[in-house]
């Protein structure tokens, strides 16, 4: 027997980190449809250096800004070298009920995700100068 996966993302990118919202549907557990969001937080993001634990319970502010705090703590590496650290969340808590919805309008993961995105904006801009070296830089990656 082939178990069925079938997924859709929506991707949207900030300065220096990029936020996902993942739907992926199962045909073989209970829980049929699936929710999360991401934060992918890159090395130049003020965020990155203050994230110091690769953990789900981390002493820092952005975990307010998941849905019941980080389920997912995962730091992507070239080498040695820390290219991003991606946080995440699920919406499969206790009082869920999201495993029956099929869209994401019934969902409140884009209102999450777009809170998200803009302290992750907003931490930016605190602070923050680039040079235009450093724009162009990002850009062409």
């Amino acid at each position: 027997m082939m178990f069925k996966w079938n997924s859709e993302t929506w991707r949207k990118r900030g300065k220096y980190f990029c936020l996902e919202i993942k739907h992926w549907v199962s045909d073989f557990i209970e829980t049929r449809h699936n929710w999360n969001v991401y934060a992918y937080i890159y090395p130049k993001h003020p965020a990155f250096n203050e994230i110091k634990e690769n953990k789900l319970f981390i002493d820092h502010e952005i975990q307010n800004y998941f849905h019941w705090g980080l389920t997912f703590n995962k730091w992507h590496k070239e080498g040695d070298k820390i290219i991003s650290k991606q946080l995440g969340s699920d919406y499969k808590h206790l009082d869920d009920n999201y495993h029956r919805c099929s869209r994401l309008e019934q969902t409140p993961c884009e209102e999450d995700a777009m809170r998200l995105f803009d302290y992750l904006e907003e931490r930016n801009n605190i602070g923050m100068e680039t040079s235009k070296e450093d724009e162009e830089h990002e850009v062409k990656k």
